[in-house]
C-alpha cells in the first residue's frame, strides 16, 4: 500500500511527522517531483491517498504551469474515488484552486509563527486534534493566499490571512501552514537551503524564524501527528472497503 506526494520542489519533502504515521499504519509514501524530472502518475488507480507539497510556484499561474495543470487532474481523480487528499502550503492552494476558488497574492506577506486559531467548524471534527482558545503557534512562509472553494468548511484561521486550513467532503483537507516541518527540517532550509538567501532579504525576519525553530517540534509535531495518523487510518480504512 502507498500513498502518492507530488511537489514542484525537491526542498519541500513530506516530511519526517507525516513519514512516521505512514510508517506506523505500514504504508509507503512514492514522492514524484515532475520539475526533476519524475513523472506526474496519469490517475489515483495505484495509491491509497495524494500528498501535495509545497514550492515557489503561485497556485493562480496554471495556464502557464504544467506542474500546476497535472495536479489539478489528479486532485479531481482523488477526490472523485473517494480517496484522502492532503494539501499543505501551496498545496492547500493548489487543491483550492482546483475546485474553481480564488488563488491571489495578498496584501503582505506572512512569515515566522503566528497564532492560528481552530474555527467553530473544526470542533468536534473527525481528524484535527482539538486546538487551544489562545491558537497555535505555526510555520509561515507565503504571501499568495486563496478562497474557500463551494461547500468547503474552514478548520483554522489566521489574523492576516483568514483562510487557513480546511475541509472539502470527508476527506479532502488543505493547511497553508507549514505543519509538516520538524526544527531539523526548518534548520537545514534556513542554513543549508533556500532559505539562506532570506538572510541577505529579510534579516530580521530571518533571524526571528531562526530563534524559533524549535516550535517545529515542540507545537507542529503533536498537531501533525495526531492529524496524520487519523488521515493515515482513513486512507487505509478506504482502501479495505
Amino acid at each position: 500500500m502507498k500513498i502518492l506526494a507530488i511537489g514542484p520542489d525537491v526542498p519541500d519533502p513530506p516530511g519526517m511527522i507525516l513519514e512516521a504515521c505512514a510508517a506506523r499504519h505500514e504504508v509507503a509514501v512514492e514522492s514524484r517531483i515532475p520539475p526533476d524530472g519524475d513523472d506526474m502518475p496519469p490517475d489515483d488507480s495505484d495509491y491509497l491517498g495524494l500528498i501535495v507539497l509545497g514550492g515557489p510556484q503561485s497556485a493562480y499561474n496554471r495556464d502557464s504551469d504544467s506542474f500546476l495543470q497535472g495536479s489539478d487532474q489528479l486532485v479531481h481523480c482523488f477526490h472523485d474515488a473517494g480517496k484522502p487528499i492532503l494539501g499543505i502550503f501551496l498545496g492547500a492552494q493548489i487543491i483550492a484552486g482546483a475546485f474553481g476558488a480564488r488563488c491571489y497574492e495578498g496584501p503582505e506577506p506572512e512569515r515566522g509563527f503566528p497564532r492560528i486559531y481552530a474555527t467553530a467548524e473544526a470542533v468536534g471534527g473527525p481528524l484535527l486534534p482539538p486546538i487551544p482558545g489562545d491558537g497555535l503557534r505555526l510555520l509561515q512562509f507565503h504571501r499568495d493566499s486563496f478562497e474557500l472553494p463551494d461547500g468547503a468548511a474552514r478548520l483554522m484561521r489566521g489574523e492576516i490571512y483568514e483562510n487557513q486550513a480546511f475541509r472539502l467532503g470527508d476527506v479532502t483537507y488543505g493547511f497553508q501552514p507549514h505543519i509538516e516541518a520538524t526544527t531539523d527540517h526548518l534548520d537545514a532550509w534556513l542554513h543549508t537551503g533556500p532559505g539562506v538567501g532570506y538572510r541577505e532579504r529579510i534579516p530580521e525576519a530571518w533571524a526571528e524564524i531562526d530563534a524559533e525553530t524549535h516550535l517545529c517540534d515542540e507545537v507542529h509535531r503533536p498537531l501533525a501527528l495526531a492529524f496524520g495518523d487519523g488521515w493515515f487510518g482513513l486512507a487505509v480504512r478506504r482502501a479495505e472497503t
